[in-house]
């Protein structure tokens, strides 16, 4: 989530919008509100487990994968995730890629909620 928190912070002062640290805070703040059962935060590499991956920081996000016994882990590092989460019997997905089968799956209930989400655009 700090990462994400990071990246929003960039994206707003990129775009010169007004307090974006504030803007990160309150992101993520909304993302735990309305996901609490995506937080993994009681996990732990045991016994040093190493996955491989080239970013030993990444090493996290495979260790909460297992923990919850996720079925699939979205992720733009195809290239590094991929075989590690096919031994794991994780199917790694690309954030696009998910994006459509979830489009797919409900797609009168996606073009609301993009409908909705248009209509608050100030700036396009």
């Amino acid at each position: 989530m700090n990462e994400t928190k990071a990246a929003i912070i960039k994206m707003a002062r990129e775009r010169d919008l007004d307090d974006p640290e504030a803007r990160g805070v309150q992101a993520v703040k909304a993302m735990q509100t309305t996901f609490p059962e995506a937080m993994v935060e009681d996990f732990k590499l045991t016994g040093g487990a190493q996955f491989g991956l080239p970013d030993p920081g990444d090493e996290h996000v495979i260790a909460a994968a297992l923990k919850t016994q996720a079925q699939a882990l979205v992720t733009e590092n195809l290239k590094d995730s991929a075989a590690i989460c096919g031994h794991l019997n994780i199917e790694a997905r690309s954030p696009d890629g998910f994006i459509a089968d979830t489009i797919a799956l409900e797609e009168g209930g996606v073009i609301a909620a993009i409908r909705k989400m248009r209509e608050r655009l100030k700036r396009p």
